[in-house]
């Protein structure tokens, strides 16, 4: 449920992002120069979340990233037309994104030990991986 409520809607809007903004009416210069601007986001938060974690409880911040993520992914289809929403929307997906996947290795580690946690950790980063093909599938067979 962690990863599955944190990650979803990041990990899809980071490989769909050219569709699904097109779909929204936003032409491919803009999709760029979007989504360039979010993997700054993405760079960023895997810098600071470190400095984040050190500082407040690894539950009290995740909490505020699955909160975030399933906010932003409720409100989506409602922000998406408008171009400056986007934009914010997608820096904010790939926050997340960045955030949880920097974050995740310390936590099975310190949750399971470093031997176990790295090996619970391969299965979990490849788990997202199939559940994201799955709900690519999904979405393609009810269009």
């Amino acid at each position: 449920m962690l990863l599955f409520f944190s990650i979803q809607f990041p990990q899809y809007m980071l490989i769909q992002f050219k569709g699904v903004g097109a779909f929204f009416g936003h032409n491919d210069i803009f999709l760029t120069l979007a989504s360039s601007l979010a993997l700054v986001f993405n760079a960023f938060s895997r810098l600071i979340t470190g400095m984040i974690v050190d500082r407040v409880s690894f539950r009290y911040y995740f909490s505020i990233l699955m909160t975030a993520s399933i906010f932003f992914s409720a409100t989506f289809s409602f922000a998406a037309p408008n171009s400056v929403l986007f934009i914010i929307y997608l820096c904010a997906a790939n926050y997340i994104y960045g955030s949880v996947y920097v974050s995740l290795p310390t936590f099975y580690a310190l949750t399971f030990g470093p031997e176990i946690g790295s090996y619970l950790y391969s299965y979990c980063f490849t788990a997202s991986c199939f559940s994201t093909l799955t709900i690519s599938l999904i979405i393609y067979e009810v269009q």
